[in-house]
């Protein structure tokens, strides 16, 4: 590359943050610190009320293949509501537990959950946040996603929620009549601390994987669904009570009823 060029910011940062021989960004962390690290760091609101939500139904018998090739985005969503048991579901099959392994530190060993969605180094950087408008037998408001413990923890309760969603979205006027959002976040303290400034990336990567499982289970479940990355952070990040620094959104997308396939550019 020619010493001499002006780089832009997104090649300044991907630039710096490549991998050379004399150059890994991860840093030397002893397997005591890395077992350390999985373990801890998993958000959750002690105080919060919670939601139990229903175990996870099979998806209509539609194979990957099908789901696959039916993935479409929605920007135009029947007025119906989403049952609770759908949203239960796709919350699960995105980004819920699948597993489980063991990690021994300091002479003990701990049961440790794994997830639907890879992630690097499975430290799962990333949190999921539900915004419900239009879920039958679910409050309007928002909720963080506890998947270890299967369940919705209330943030807040509020009767416009759809409306402060709307605000926060560049052009609301395309995408019509949604009932929820699910909301990717990023937390950088566990990637950086292994990965370096690499671990950027890897952060991305994950919502990525997370938003791809959200486009086929939601296909699965006969659920319309549409990714947005038009938005306005600090707007999302308040609605969320997050600081936009340690932790910030990644990811909108906006989830529906639909009642027959929609053609879509995408």
């Amino acid at each position: 590359m020619d010493k001499n060029k002006k780089l832009a910011l997104w090649n300044l940062y991907h630039e710096n943050t490549r991998h050379f021989p004399h150059i890994i960004h991860q840093l030397p962390l002893s397997r005591y610190e890395l077992a350390d690290l999985m373990r801890k760091g998993r958000k959750s609101y002690p105080t919060a009320s919670r939601v139990k939500l229903k175990p996870s139904k099979k998806t209509s018998g539609i194979s990957l293949e099908d789901a696959i090739s039916g993935r479409r985005s929605t920007r135009d969503f029947s007025k119906k509501a989403i049952s609770f048991s759908g949203i239960s579901s796709l919350l699960q099959l995105s980004y819920g537990v699948s597993g489980h392994t063991f990690l021994k530190s300091r002479g003990k060993t701990y049961q440790y959950d794994l997830r639907t969605a890879p992630s690097a180094g499975a430290l799962y950087s990333c949190e999921l946040y539900l915004t419900a408008s239009n879920i039958r037998n679910l409050k309007k408001g928002v909720y963080h996603y506890s998947p270890e413990k299967n369940e919705l923890e209330i943030l807040s309760l509020n009767n416009v929620i759809g409306e402060v969603m709307n605000k926060s979205i560049l052009e609301p006027a395309q995408f019509k009549n949604w009932s929820a959002s699910l909301i990717i976040t990023g937390r950088f303290n566990k990637a950086i601390t292994k990965y370096g400034e690499r671990g950027y990336r890897y952060i991305l990567l994950d919502a990525g994987h997370i938003g791809q499982n959200i486009y086929l289970a939601a296909t699965g479940l006969h659920l319309g669904v549409v990714g947005v990355c038009g938005f306005y952070d600090n707007r999302v990040n308040d609605m969320l009570s997050i600081d936009g620094q340690d932790e910030t959104a990644l990811y909108v997308m906006l989830i529906g009823q639909i009642e027959h396939k929609q053609k879509s550019k995408s």
